[in-house]
């Protein structure tokens, strides 16, 4: 073999491993990291685009919010997905982690269903198990900034609302399908549009409305000349009158106009003048639906919509205002108006 053949044949050869090498680098350079996989979700779920993640996506990829399985093959995350994406969430990514093999990401969302049943952005982590560039198991595992107590209120009002209005989209709530969905938004879009037909007096006389003491302060509550103003009576629970029983009658800014006599247990308290005023903070009232009646809580006195319920008797309920017929109270994170016939200002028995 002569000289040439042999230079000729090396070169051949290099030019070959030369090639592979170029090959293989490419090879590697379009690998897909498990946080630009995550990064794709999200964007797909913000843009309402399954194809954006699709090829990421494990056929057998299980969904799961805490121990409740939402999809346990790409087929049914398909379809969580369409429902997902017809409230028109909007995701940022706020942290992600590598712990163990596994991918924390904290997240921020919210959505049309979202800012109905909760009024800020939803923040929770999901954890991720991502193998050979495909995600196997999506796991929502902690939920950050979520306010149950309202959101439950919120949406039993929503569904009891359309149960009674529009019975043609109850059980929209429980069917996580595109078409649930859809019902879901038009239940929202109906339920916000809602008006009373009875329009909100003007000028009304404020019914009075007896309420009762509920001052933690052992030292004594204090009845002020005019709101935050001189101090003219200190009441003072003891044995005797270790109950005090108050008719307000006009309220201002948080505190409540009352009028004589001040009831205690055993004694009545007149107030020089014949008027005070006592902040909201320290006065309550009870529910009178003894016989399980579902009290209305309305955004406004006499017109508005439904934005909660009082399904149980409830105690020591916060005064924050009062107008004709109706008082605003505090319920379970709830701000709203109730009729003041609903109300009861005794603490040791009912108003029967």
């Amino acid at each position: 073999m002569n000289l040439v053949k042999i230079y000729n044949m090396k070169f051949n050869l290099l030019f070959i491993f030369s090639i592979l090498f170029l090959f293989a680098c490419g090879e590697s350079e379009k690998k897909t990291t498990p946080e630009e996989i995550i990064e794709k979700y999200y964007s797909g779920l913000n843009e309402a685009n399954f194809n954006v993640f699709s090829e990421y996506l494990s056929d057998s990829i299980i969904f799961q919010e805490t121990d409740f399985v939402l999809a346990s093959n790409k087929e049914e995350f398909k379809t969580n997905f369409d429902w997902d994406v017809t409230f028109e969430p909007k995701y940022e990514i706020l942290e992600i982690k590598n712990i163990d093999d596994k991918y924390e990401v904290t997240l921020s969302k919210n959505c049309k269903r979202i800012e109905l049943l909760q009024d800020t952005v939803m923040v929770y982590k999901t954890i991720f198990d991502i193998s050979n560039e495909k995600i196997d198991k999506i796991v929502i595992s902690e939920f950050v900034l979520v306010n149950f107590e309202l959101w439950m209120q919120r949406r039993d009002s929503l569904e009891n609302w359309i149960n009674e209005n529009h019975p043609e989209l109850s059980g929209f709530v429980f069917d996580q399908t595109q078409e649930g969905a859809e019902n879901y938004l038009k239940a929202i879009n109906l339920f916000e549009n809602f008006e009373v037909e009875v329009v909100k007096p003007r000028n009304c006389e404020h019914v009075p409305l007896r309420v009762y003491l509920s001052d933690p302060d052992e030292s004594g509550t204090n009845i002020r000349k005019s709101p935050g103003g001189e101090i003219i009576l200190t009441l003072v629970k003891d044995d005797e009158d270790f109950e005090f029983f108050i008719t307000v009658t006009e309220a201002q800014n948080g505190w409540f106009k009352i009028q004589n006599p001040i009831v205690g247990m055993e004694n009545n308290f007149e107030i020089p003048g014949g008027k005070g005023w006592i902040h909201g903070s320290v006065i309550a009232v009870d529910t009178r639906n003894y016989g399980g009646q579902k009290i209305e809580i309305w955004s406004e006195p006499g017109e508005g919509k439904i934005i909660g319920y009082i399904n149980e008797e409830a105690y020591n309920i916060g005064l924050k205002d009062l107008y004709g017929n109706w008082a605003k109270i505090e319920y379970k994170g709830i701000e709203g108006w109730v009729k003041i016939d609903w109300l009861c200002g005794n603490p040791l028995t009912n108003c029967c």
